[in-house]
């Protein structure tokens, strides 16, 4: 059986926790439904995920992420 997009997001949407896919630009490529119901507006796909938090936010997680990369 061939896993296809529309499988994989069934299956992500079907989580009951919130899943966002950023790009290394931190641009929001994907979210599953869970996700996309708790944030709203406020974020986007194919935006940056920075629009939804704050500067000392922002430098949190580019802290954490230059530790996972």
């Amino acid at each position: 059986m061939e896993i296809t997009k529309e499988i994989l997001e069934s299956i992500l949407d079907a989580y009951s926790y919130e899943i966002v896919f950023v790009d290394r630009q931190h641009i929001v490529r994907y979210m599953n439904k869970t996700a996309k119901e708790r944030y709203g507006e406020r974020v986007k796909i194919n935006q940056s995920l920075f629009n939804c938090h704050s500067e000392n936010s922002k430098v949190k997680i580019e802290e954490f992420l230059k530790t996972r990369l």
